[in-house]
Parts: structure tokens; C-alpha cells; sequence
């Protein structure tokens, strides 16, 4: 275990490191993509690797496992929305008796 930990390299994904890799990585995680799909995905890939938001695990120089960082911030009409707080307060300050039911949501 030490040897494989001696030789575990985490970074964030270069535009010069290999999207096939990366693809292919996340196709055995989670099943393969169509391959109509596969162009759609190698844009996002790259989108995000520029955006500095895709980070990699190697082992001995080979891709071992990646992870992506998602941009959650809202927007509304093209102006970055800062009403999270309202949104928290409003939802732990609403008496129980008007929130849906658990059994309602289904």
C-alpha cells in the first residue's frame, strides 16, 4: 500500500493531458456514453479542464481516477443571484404544518 501511495500523483487536469483517458475512465464508472454523445462530452471535458475545475489522480503516469468541479452558482436574467441566505432562511423559518409532506413529494 505505501508503494502505491508513493506513487499516487493528484493534480488538476492540463489541456495537454488526454481526453480519451479521461472518457474512458468515466465510462467504467458509470457505463458508457453513446457514441453520439461522445463529442458533447469531450467538450465539456474541456471546458472544464481550461476552467481549472478538473481535478486527476495518477498512478505510475496513468489516469486512476478524476473528479469534476460543477459550477452551482444561480443566475437570473444574466445577474449572479446572492439570495441563498434568504432562500435557507425562508425554508427553516416556514412552520412545519405549510411544508409538503414527505408523502406528498412522491
Amino acid at each position: 500500500m505505501a508503494d502505491a501511495l508513493a506513487d499516487l500523483e493528484i493534480r488538476l487536469l492540463r489541456p495537454g493531458d488526454d481526453p480519451d483517458a479521461q472518457l474512458d475512465l468515466s465510462d467504467r464508472a458509470f457505463g458508457p456514453g453513446s457514441g453520439a454523445d461522445r463529442d458533447r462530452r469531450v467538450r465539456s471535458l474541456s471546458r472544464l479542464v481550461a476552467g481549472g475545475r478538473y481535478l486527476g489522480a495518477f498512478v505510475g503516469g496513468g489516469p486512476a481516477a478524476a473528479a469534476a468541479f460543477q459550477d452551482m452558482r444561480q443566475w437570473w436574467r444574466g445577474r449572479l443571484c446572492r439570495h441563498a441566505l434568504h432562500a435557507r432562511r425562508l425554508l427553516t423559518d416556514t412552520p412545519s404544518a405549510l411544508r409538503p409532506s414527505p408523502a406528498a413529494a412522491r
